[in-house]
């Protein structure tokens, strides 16, 4: 079941905080929703689930309004907000509560608590909870009701690195039986691993919307080493070519393909002893697509 937003737009007075917004979420993939604080993420997620009304714009699951589905709590699955439950509540008392409002019982709770490693805890106050184990009960509640789309925003946060490869490992295996997840952080490393297809919003503008590799591609640099870097460099430097760093008779180069790089040193006959690309990570390309959307800049 895919998800379609068409032309989203959202004001808070006369703020406008998501912009005539277009995408997709596929099915069978795991979608990281990626942006600095203020992007808009929040809002954009909100719409999609129908607790914030757009001023223009649509969301369709598979074609439909999710208002026409009979039950839209099985379609979708979502955790927003991993502390909003009752603290004097225990695990069971809250996921028994929420099971009624699906028709569920009892043995579903318990698959459920056993299936997010609270089945140990889900007799006491969740008060005492830390922000780790409310996220992992904001899931379990995502997951209740075996929904084919979930929506989670930033299920990782707080969570200890085995819950961490829970949570990826999770997810992942629901995508794999073709469900439909979207998924907001901002771990980048954690989303490398986690997300087939990236997602990126900056001042309420969708900035990219691709997969994971074609994202990162084209945004490394490449490392050469030769006893001619420096007439390799006065050459290049007329390309728009620049050095990140050099030491030596090596330097890290940007704006330019290896290629052409291997071409102008064999047309001079420059001495290569080293030339290999160094593969831009996620953070990385995320840097480089938000750099003018980022609202407070370091050293600002």
């Amino acid at each position: 079941m895919h998800i379609t937003a068409n032309n989203l737009s959202k004001h808070y007075g006369r703020k406008l905080v998501v912009d005539n917004a277009s995408f997709t979420v596929h099915d069978g993939k795991v979608t990281g929703f990626l942006g600095p604080n203020g992007a808009g993420k929040s809002t954009t997620m909100r719409m999609l689930l129908g607790l914030h009304r757009p001023d223009s714009g649509d969301v369709l699951f598979d074609g439909r309004s999710l208002t026409s589905f009979e039950n839209p709590l099985q379609v979708v699955g979502s955790l927003l907000d991993a502390k909003a439950f009752n603290p004097h509540n225990t695990p069971s008392q809250y996921l028994l509560a929420q099971a009624a409002t699906h028709g569920l019982g009892a043995k579903r709770v318990d698959e459920i608590l056993h299936l997010t490693g609270l089945a140990k805890v889900a007799d006491k106050k969740m008060g005492g909870f830390s922000l780790g184990m409310g996220q992992r009960l904001g899931i379990a509640n995502a997951l209740l009701a075996d929904p084919q789309v979930l929506i989670l925003d930033e299920p990782i946060n707080g969570l200890d690195p085995e819950g961490v490869r829970w949570v990826r490992d999770t997810l992942k295996s629901l995508a794999a039986e073709g469900r439909t997840i979207l998924i907001s952080s901002h771990l980048m490393a954690e989303m490398s691993q986690t997300a087939d297809h990236i997602i990126v919003i900056g001042k309420g503008k969708i900035l990219a919307d691709a997969p994971v590799d074609d994202i990162v591609s084209g945004k490394g640099s490449v490392r050469v080493r030769s006893p001619q870097l420096p007439q390799l460099l006065e050459l290049l430097a007329s390309r728009s070519v620049e050095a990140k760093s050099r030491e030596g008779d090596t330097a890290v180069l940007t704006g330019i393909a290896i290629e052409e790089i291997g071409q102008i040193a064999a047309e001079r006959r420059f001495t290569l002893f080293e030339l290999a690309s160094v593969g831009s990570s996620l953070e990385d390309a995320y840097l480089n697509l938000t750099a003018d959307a980022v609202e407070y800049k370091t050293g600002e």
